[in-house]
């Protein structure tokens, strides 16, 4: 959900909590606004749930727009089979390495990818090799095997957290803090599994724009050479 007045957006995804509440009855309770301000905000077209823009009686469902970020993360950077690692580490050979994905946290998330040029490579090059697999899958649509691996990650990821009392303890903990929502821990395999191609691609198209980013290049310091190692 995302509602902005021309100065400010935000965006943030449905707690399991809110999940059936009328639209301008969910922002009152997540951004601390009226119910009267809420639907003013929605009544001039500035609220928008998954990408389409809202209706103050329209229903909201927790998390779609959450899994399917996650599920577009994955695709684009988590691992060796993903479009970027094939791209720039594995074909041309530009990174060395690669990731995607908007983390979690309380509000407003960042998508960030993030890779590291090797030596002798250009910065420019990989910047425009990234912009190149973004913008495709813009335009076309993920694929049925691309979705299966996300949703066997999630799975492999669910099992992973169950193997010690500390893993499912802070488990419960960050999904009752972050999403008020500690059975989120037994649901979330289900809930990526339920993302389809076209929710994952209205996330790339509306959210990762070239005009809502940023772009930091890191260089290393130009410090005095490091000592050779001695020999006993």
């Amino acid at each position: 959900m995302s509602p902005s007045n021309g100065a400010e957006q935000r965006v943030v995804s449905v707690p399991e909590g809110l999940a059936g509440e009328r639209v301008d009855a969910a922002m009152a309770r997540m951004f601390g606004v009226s119910r009267t301000r809420a639907a003013a905000l929605i009544a001039d077209g500035h609220v928008h749930v998954d990408g389409e823009v809202a209706g103050k009686s329209d229903r909201v469902h927790a998390g779609s727009m959450l899994e399917a970020t996650g599920a577009a993360g994955q695709i684009l950077g988590g691992g060796e089979s993903s479009r970027l690692y094939q791209r720039v580490v594995k074909d041309k050979e530009i990174c060395s390495s690669i990731s995607s994905g908007a983390g979690s946290r309380v509000g407003p998330a960042i998508f960030t990818i993030t890779c590291s040029v090797r030596p002798g490579k250009n910065i420019a090059e990989a910047e425009a090799a990234i912009d190149e697999e973004v913008d495709r899958m813009r335009s076309t649509v993920v694929t049925a095997d691309e979705l299966q691996r996300v949703r066997t990650s999630s799975r492999r990821n669910a099992v992973g957290l169950r193997e010690s009392s500390l893993g499912r303890a802070q488990s419960l903990a960050d999904n009752a803090a972050l999403y008020n929502d500690p059975n989120r821990l037994n649901t979330m395999p289900e809930k990526v599994a339920a993302v389809a191609a076209p929710e994952v691609q209205r996330v790339v198209t509306t959210y990762l724009k070239t005009s809502n980013r940023v772009v930091v290049h890191t260089l290393p310091g130009g410090g005095p050479a490091p000592a050779s190692p001695t020999t006993r």
